[in-house]
């Protein structure tokens, strides 16, 4: 979830090595989703990534269905020193995330789904991934005494759909 418009041109020294910047160009490919019955859809998805004015946010722009579907998101950088980003959907929605070990984690929910989505720049290829499913189908269990060790209470949340990109870079 993310967006794109380059404001002006970038020269080599301007660009900062390292996440986003070494990410920045125009990366396509197929989106695969899955269900637990097997693969269900494949549709043609791109990314565009290109810095705004001062390298502090960049645009995030998401292309599916051969452009029937558009998402122009922007990425900002909150402290690039800790992996903390924020995703501005421009739509109210604000989400937190994070660039851990040279992966972009995004962690939320939304209309009682959790979701948690990567992006992870693997040799020459990003790699898109979104797993989801139903908050409310969580199951319980832990919260006893087991001898004589207190058991947190934990919840386990099922995976219903998984959605998968190989992207290439086209510049």
């Amino acid at each position: 979830m993310l967006v794109g418009l380059l404001s002006g041109p970038l020269n080599a020294q301007d660009v900062p090595p390292g996440f986003p910047a070494s990410w920045v160009g125009e990366w396509t490919g197929d989106l695969k989703i899955f269900n637990s019955k097997g693969l269900q859809q494949t549709v043609s998805m791109k990314l565009e990534i290109a810095p705004i004015d001062s390298m502090d946010s960049f645009t995030w722009l998401l292309v599916y269905n051969e452009g029937q579907d558009q998402r122009p998101y922007e990425l900002q950088i909150v402290d690039a020193e800790k992996g903390h980003y924020q995703i501005d959907e421009k739509n109210s929605i604000v989400l937190d995330v994070y660039y851990l070990a040279g992966k972009l984690y995004s962690r939320f929910e939304v209309a009682g789904n959790l979701l948690l989505i990567t992006y992870e720049l693997e040799g020459e290829e990003l790699i898109f991934e979104v797993i989801s499913g139903r908050e409310s189908d969580k199951k319980w269990s832990g919260g006893e005494e087991v001898d004589g060790n207190a058991i947190p209470k934990v919840a386990s949340y099922p995976v219903g759909t998984r959605q998968v990109a190989r992207l290439t870079q086209k510049y």
